[in-house]
């Protein structure tokens, strides 16, 4: 055999081994991949499986929620109207004293396709007055890409805290555009403090002394008869009394009051008949009240005997 049949021998040897031995290693590698895939094919699907019971199909019950609609913006947005604020004094917070006057100033340009007619004014819509004007004339006409100024003469209020006051452009047609504002500060420690009412205080009025008479005017007199009470009462200045007589006799007075008006200190007399009288006891209470100062004193019982002949 020569050296070429035992090269060739040689090869189809190597390609009948390598036949051989191809499909083991391709099936191997298959089950390998196959058998892996599997496996984690399985765990995704055990992550993957609900336990929980599953969410049922909306029925009928509640709507579905829908989107609030937006409310439609303020600002108009007709291109005739329209204003740009390209300066102004008195920044947002600036601070001025309690009752302060003060001047501010804007300038606004027209970046609307109308020109601004002399009518046209710039109106206070809302917030803090801070006596201020209602309105101001644009005083000119202002054409598209003009400007005009308007100067509004204002007062701090008497009062801390933080104020603002809302304007806009109006044009003669009523149309309102280009919302601009003031904002301020008012100093706490210049605010003028409220003053303190002063109680007035009560008169010093007193009733310093009372007198009592019962008088009949003849015990010889056929019951039933009629007695006179007689009460004075002194007090040390102006002011004013209620008198009260109460009888404690059913036979008696009915309740009489009386109101006793001193313009200066010194003694007021009353007299009061009392008729229907019984010979026996006759009681009566006194009940002075203080209506100047306030408070009320009792006086008695007053006991006086009527005499008179049975009929």
């Amino acid at each position: 055999m020569n050296k070429k049949n035992l090269l060739l021998i040689t090869i189809a040897i190597l390609a009948v081994s390598a036949a051989c031995s191809l499909p083991f290693r391709i099936q191997r590698s298959g089950s390998f991949i196959a058998t892996a895939v599997e496996e984690t094919m399985q765990a995704l699907s055990e992550k993957i499986s609900p336990s929980a019971t599953a969410i049922p199909p909306l029925t009928g019950g509640l709507p579905l929620p829908t989107a609030t609609p937006t409310a439609p913006s303020s600002e108009i947005t007709d291109p005739c109207y329209q204003a740009l604020l390209v300066g102004e004094t008195v920044p947002d917070g600036t601070t001025y004293n309690a009752g302060q006057s003060f001047t501010k100033r804007w300038v606004l340009r027209n970046t609307g396709s109308c020109t601004w007619k002399s009518n046209y004014r710039l109106v206070f819509s809302g917030g803090d007055h801070m006596s201020g004007a209602d309105s101001v004339l644009v005083n000119k006409s202002v054409a598209p890409g003009g400007q005009a100024e308007f100067q509004v003469d204002l007062k701090a209020p008497n009062e801390a805290g933080t104020f603002t006051g809302y304007w806009k452009m109006k044009a003669d047609n009523g149309i309102s555009f280009a919302k601009i504002w003031v904002q301020i500060k008012v100093n706490s420690s210049t605010v003028p403090k409220k003053p303190t009412a002063t109680p007035i205080p009560a008169p010093d009025f007193t009733v310093t002394d009372y007198q009592v008479t019962v008088s009949q005017d003849s015990i010889l007199d056929v019951c039933p008869v009629a007695i006179t009470i007689t009460t004075e009462i002194t007090a040390d200045g102006p002011g004013e009394v209620e008198l009260e007589w109460d009888s404690a006799d059913t036979m008696g007075c009915l309740e009489m009051k009386h109101y006793l008006t001193f313009d200066e200190a010194g003694t007021i007399s009353v007299e009061e008949v009392c008729n229907g009288l019984s010979s026996g006891p006759f009681e009566l209470r006194l009940i002075i009240a203080n209506r100047t100062s306030g408070g009320w004193d009792g006086y008695g019982p007053v006991v006086y005997t009527v005499v008179c002949t049975p009929p």
